[in-house]
């Protein structure tokens, strides 16, 4: 295999609004790039489809205007060759400028309450996709596009003292609990309390629809102890697996 994000085809397109790309690699793990006036114009993209039947060796970029410039294959170990039969039903879209992703995670750290969840802010950005809406600081990540998406999170706790104590994450969707999203921590003692809860799941949303990451100290031992996020190591990632 070629090394990651290595050239392996150009294709030239003239006042186009759809282009199909057939690059006959018989593969799906690609990125693409469109190219105009020699500046890359992800915003240029509408949305991407692999060819029915020949999902492996072709695939049309969708433009919001006709334009005249190049399309850029490159190469990436990032996604897998082989997908589920049928090959189509987790189309990668637009990988390389990232609309379907989002990654951000928390610099800092934050107190859990013992009564009510906490939901965690976020405040760095890795990726935040077109699909996406999110303020660095916030807790709240709105859905800009119909789909199904791919939640995967990780929140790392610790203890403050010798109180054996247990925590709770979930992810919320529009304030409730998603079924399935939640998962426990054990925190023994402050030299070994460290514990991380991870999680991922499929849930289809809609527009405006928000996600949140909640934490709870589950139980309260005898004596004082707190928990807390552990800093730049609770991080939450989203993927958009089709079109709506």
């Amino acid at each position: 295999m070629a090394s990651n994000n290595q050239l392996l085809s150009t294709q030239s397109f003239t006042s186009q609004d759809s282009i199909t790309i057939t690059h006959n690699l018989d593969r799906l793990n690609l990125y693409y790039r469109v190219i105009v006036d020699s500046v890359s114009r992800p915003d240029l993209v509408n949305d991407v489809d692999f060819t029915s039947g020949n999902e492996r060796n072709e695939f049309t970029i969708n433009l919001t205007s006709s334009n005249t410039g190049v399309v850029q294959v490159l190469d990436t170990n990032r996604y897998p060759t082989n997908l589920p039969t049928p090959e189509n039903s987790l189309k990668l879209i637009n990988i390389l400028e990232n609309q379907f992703l989002l990654d951000v995670y928390q610099s800092g750290t934050t107190t859990l309450n013992e009564t009510t969840y906490t939901s965690i802010p976020w405040d760095a950005q890795v990726i935040v996709g077109s699909n996406y809406t999110h303020t660095i600081g916030n807790t709240n990540i709105r859905i800009e596009s119909t789909g199904t998406y791919q939640i995967t999170y990780s929140i790392s706790i610790d203890i403050s003292s010798n109180n054996r104590t247990i925590s709770r994450a979930r992810l919320s969707l529009n304030g409730g609990e998603i079924p399935r999203s939640g998962g426990f921590g054990y925190h023994r003692t402050s030299t070994h309390g460290q514990n991380t809860i991870s999680k991922t799941i499929i849930v289809p949303m809609v527009i405006t629809d928000v996600i949140t990451l909640d934490a709870i100290k589950y139980t309260t031992p005898g004596g004082s102890n707190i928990l807390s996020t552990i800093s730049n190591d609770s991080n939450i990632t989203i993927t958009k697996l089709n079109n709506g």
